[in-house]
């Protein structure tokens, strides 16, 4: 067992505790999956399912969003422009940005989640009575204007489980902005954004 997690599984920890309420007290690192709470024996494995252009863009973005396009450094704006961010300017403010001009589609975090099940059922996980996925993944795939990706994912998902011995019973499909808490069992989801005082109480407690 580790005794120190990871940036992305500390990341996963603060954002169930901001946005889910979470007791991250209970939970400690660990190695397949990677975080566990022995007390109610479940277990969290984390991913992370991101296009790394669009993480970098995310990156530069958030360092100058809230400053006046005019103030932008030019370097940051050449970085946008090579990853083909598309940016809307009104007022000399950033309206919107589109990170990636590339198809809207799940199916890639949905592979990303057969992997993860196909490796939960290799039996090489510590033996929990529960255990959840965490999936970093591209604000576009749980927007809620693209709701039905979700509903999609779940879909495909439920399927795929079903006829293995170990199941994943939720997944948190998470950006900065936004977390889909998806029931595996029900088959809903709860959408809930991540408002800018939640995004810089975790971000303060990473660095």
């Amino acid at each position: 067992m580790r005794n120190q997690s990871t940036k992305e599984e500390k990341q996963a920890l603060l954002t169930l505790q901001y946005v889910l309420d979470f007791n991250n007290d209970e939970w400690v690192a660990c190695d397949r999956p990677d975080l566990i709470n022995d007390t109610e024996s479940w277990g969290i494995e984390v991913v992370r399912d991101l296009d790394p252009r669009v993480q970098e863009s995310q990156h530069h973005l958030q360092s100058v969003c809230n400053l006046p396009f005019s103030e932008w450094p030019a370097k940051k704006t050449k970085i946008l422009s090579k990853n083909n961010v598309a940016l809307t300017i009104s007022d000399d403010r950033l309206q919107s940005a589109l990170l990636s001009t590339s198809p809207n589609t799940p199916v890639k975090t949905i592979q990303t989640i057969k992997r993860k099940i196909d490796l939960l059922n290799k039996k090489n996980y510590r033996t929990l009575s529960r255990y959840d996925l965490f999936v970093f993944v591209d604000t576009t795939c749980i927007d809620k204007s693209y709701t039905s990706f979700v509903i999609q994912i779940i879909e495909e998902v439920i399927a795929y489980q079903k006829n293995y011995e170990l199941k994943y019973s939720t997944i948190y499909l998470a950006h900065d902005y936004v977390l889909c808490s998806c029931d595996l069992t029900q088959g809903t989801y709860k959408h809930i954004l991540i408002s800018a005082e939640l995004r810089s109480a975790i971000q303060e407690k990473l660095s």
